[in-house]
């Protein structure tokens, strides 16, 4: 056999990667409760970058990407003005975050002291906010660590809360997350 047909033979089939789990609402509001009730600065800013993975449907990038300036805090509200890669002058016409969401983005300004730059930074083991900006790897262990804690199995990505969110929302709610899909859905023709 020469070594020109040695290479064309195929060779055992590789198993692909694992595919990321579609979150349900209530696992979601698990990891939230797990981290809220570590009550450190952590567990604080990790609950909101779930909170705004889930109901902005985010891509990592997009997410730590969040400068506070992207933020439009009122009495009662906070809306985000979302710079995607499809559009990087942000959407201001993204809905308003849950009222929940907004509590969370008020402690986390107000207990991490920011008030500019970065939105989601890291955090030092004495409990220092850094000025550093939160990396997608970082914002990956996150996912990871808040999903373990609520027992979630299966292999939770940070892509799990846009799958959930999009299978979990009732059809009359769901719009399309920032940035648009990156398909344009086929309409089904009745045609039989």
């Amino acid at each position: 056999m020469t070594t020109r047909e040695a290479t064309e033979q195929p060779g055992p089939a590789r198993p692909g990667p694992e595919l990321a789990v579609a979150l349900t609402p209530d696992q979601v509001h698990s990891m939230v409760d797990e981290a809220l009730s570590s009550e450190t600065l952590l567990g604080l800013r990790d609950a909101l970058v779930i909170c705004l993975s889930w109901e902005c449907m985010l891509r990592p990038k997009e997410l730590v990407a969040l400068d506070v300036a992207d933020l439009k805090v009122k009495k009662k509200r906070v809306r985000l003005v979302v710079r995607t890669r499809r559009d990087p002058e942000g959407d201001p016409d993204v809905p308003d975050a849950s009222r929940v969401t907004a509590e969370l983005v008020r402690a986390w300004l107000e207990v991490a002291d920011i008030d500019q730059g970065a939105l989601f930074r890291g955090v030092s083991k004495s409990g220092r906010v850094l000025d550093a900006r939160l990396s997608t790897r970082a914002l990956s262990l996150i996912v990871k660590r808040w999903a373990a804690a609520a027992g979630i199995e299966g292999r939770v990505a940070h892509g799990s809360f846009r799958i959930g969110a999009y299978l979990h929302l009732p059809a009359a709610v769901v719009r399309p997350p920032a940035g648009g899909w990156p398909w344009e859905p086929r309409r089904r023709s009745n045609v039989g």
